[in-house]
């Protein structure tokens, strides 16, 4: 069982333009497969949805690192011209961690070939984590899945580090 020393609050903020509905489909079922997941913890969970820019993008990731243990993103991470979340992601971040969108791609790719023009990213802002993830339901959820115990442990260490 995971312990923190302070509550475990989520954000899952589904991003886009396009594909609305199937966006807030897979934010909010990620979030209810979050709260299912780490029942017997103290979590808080939020899904939200968002329309804009790079830089309100960046500007809210900021604001709700200020809140937020971890904030997933949904969606925007394929090679369209509305697909700008990595691009929000890395300028809102103080340090990125390379290696996480990398091991999800790997392991998602043993499924699919498509998981490598997936352009997701995973930083720090502050001591808050986050993970930028793809705007499919079952996507979403494979790609969570293929690093939970890692961001589990990434969530830990930062709450000793606050």
């Amino acid at each position: 069982m995971m312990s923190l020393s302070k509550p475990f609050e989520v954000e899952v903020i589904a991003v886009g333009s396009r594909n609305t509905e199937k966006l807030a489909v897979a934010a909010n079922e990620m979030a209810s497969r979050l709260e299912s997941d780490f029942e017997s913890m103290k979590i808080s969970v939020r899904a939200s949805e968002f329309e804009g820019s790079i830089p309100d993008l960046s500007s809210r990731l900021v604001q709700l690192s200020k809140e937020r243990s971890l904030i997933l993103t949904v969606g925007g991470t394929g090679i369209g011209p509305e697909d700008f979340v990595p691009e929000a992601t890395v300028a809102a971040c103080d340090r990125l961690l390379p290696g996480i969108p990398q091991l999800m791609r790997a392991k998602c790719a043993e499924r699919t070939e498509k998981a490598w023009i997936s352009r997701y990213q995973c930083g720090l802002i502050g001591y808050c984590l986050v993970v930028n993830l793809p705007g499919t339901p079952r996507a979403a959820l494979e790609t969570y899945y293929a690093a939970k115990d890692l961001l589990i442990h990434i969530v830990k260490m930062l709450d000793q580090c606050s």
